[in-house]
């Protein structure tokens, strides 16, 4: 079994900020490199490993700049369908797209299935090649994010409420990571 984790004691790898989608970037880019394929063919994933690196809001330095700004290359010049598609639904769409775009217009969106029912349709429009299918995947969960931001709203109205009375108990419908954040807007 290997840990791949550059934050480990025994790690000598030199940089320590890469998140999960950067780490699992370099770690497709050391196969490509042991079976002799171009690293040419791993720029179609920079976009991903840009969307997961900007989700995770790790500090954009060394690979995380260079990561990021070969993503957004991507994401600017040649989207894959199912973020063009997000794009078009966070009003997005031909316009120049920063890391702030994809921080607080996209990557809610992509979240808000996992958080709210089947993480499995975010990876679906993603990865999808069908510009039809990414049509209509894509407007679902900004749907699902609105949803998402309604039931935040009223666990922190709740929280709110409730702070003045009590302190030590937040109440939460629903998946931890939504009374985590609204837990720290009380």
């Amino acid at each position: 079994m290997a840990i791949l984790n550059p934050n480990q004691s025994d790690c000598d790898y030199p940089f320590k900020g890469l998140c999960g989608a950067g780490v699992a970037f370099k770690l497709v880019c050391g196969v490509s490199k042991k079976l002799n394929q171009p690293l040419k063919d791993l720029s179609s994933l920079l976009d991903l490993a840009t969307l997961g690196t900007s989700a995770d809001m790790v500090p954009i330095l060394d690979e995380n700049r260079v990561i990021v700004a070969k993503g957004l290359e991507v994401i600017n010049d040649n989207p894959r369908p199912g973020l063009k598609a997000l794009l078009k639904t966070s009003g997005l769409l031909d316009r120049d797209i920063a890391v702030g775009n994809l921080i607080f217009s996209v990557s809610p969106k992509i979240n808000a299935a996992g958080r709210l029912g089947d993480a499995n349709r975010s990876v679906e429009l993603l990865t999808t090649k069908n510009k039809s299918l990414a049509a209509d995947l894509a407007p679902n969960l900004d749907e699902e994010n609105h949803r998402r931001q309604g039931i935040k709203k009223k666990v922190v109205n709740k929280g709110l409420a409730e702070s003045q009375c009590r302190i030590g108990s937040f109440p939460g419908p629903g998946h931890c990571s939504l009374v985590n954040m609204a837990g720290t807007q009380v």
